[in-house]
């Protein structure tokens, strides 16, 4: 993302964007202190069962966006046929604690990556598939609260609520109304899937009919200039 916004977006006075990743449990930013006191009110809850309940704790320490209300792009099956996967990079994406992204002199994305935080080895190189360029991303728009989760992780939010907590009954509760929106909306999708690819019958034809005929009907029937006749 950061990458597509360098080449394409980006003023051209900017030459390098550092992405760093700081050291675990030594941030101590102020948004920490708003983080520690919503999980104390949320320890104090035995159960939340519906996104109300967490957006009247935030809402209770700080401005909160709800994110169900925002389109959002889908960068990651965009990068797909464009970025190579991390584990053909010239760097080992996991032990870097800071990456650098640049411009080639072709318009396209290098990157150099670090594994200490003061010294640069300053080796950059593409991470874009074969005569691919960055410039050509173009993540699809996801319309606002329309994400499909994948299908093991609705199996288990279902099986958690029929086995542990509500039982069968769990889909007659209203608070949890957008459980059983989201699970149906992966069902749809399926259904969508199954129904494109779904084997044709092989069968469809009356007899007296072989498929080379049947080719040379159809295609008769769509010459331009085809006129139907009667005669007496």
């Amino acid at each position: 993302m950061l990458g597509k916004w360098l080449i394409t977006e980006a003023p051209r006075h900017i030459k390098r964007v550092e992405i760093v990743f700081p050291v675990v449990g030594h941030s101590f930013i102020p948004p920490d202190h708003v983080f520690a006191q919503i999980v104390k009110d949320l320890k104090k809850r035995e159960v939340i069962s519906s996104p109300e309940q967490y957006q009247e704790i935030i809402t209770q320490y700080c401005k909160m966006t709800a994110l169900d209300t925002i389109a959002v792009l889908d960068w990651k099956s965009a990068y797909a046929p464009i970025i190579k996967p991390t584990t053909s990079w010239h760097v080992q994406f996991q032990k870097c604690k800071r990456f650098f992204l640049t411009r080639s002199k072709t318009n396209n994305l290098l990157l150099q990556g670090e594994q200490t935080y003061k010294i640069e080895i300053n080796v950059k190189k593409p991470i874009t598939k074969k005569n691919k360029s960055i410039t050509i991303l173009t993540p699809v728009v996801i319309p606002a609260n329309q994400l499909i989760p994948k299908k093991a992780k609705i199996t288990d939010v279902s099986n958690l609520f029929k086995k542990k907590h509500y039982r069968r009954q769990w889909r007659d509760i209203k608070t949890l109304e957008l459980y059983k929106t989201v699970k149906g909306r992966r069902s749809y999708e399926q259904r969508d899937i199954d129904e494109d690819t779904a084997e044709i019958p092989s069968d469809l034809c009356k007899d007296g009919f072989d498929d080379i005929n049947l080719i040379v009907f159809f295609n008769f029937l769509c010459l331009p200039d085809f006129q139907c006749r009667t005669t007496n």
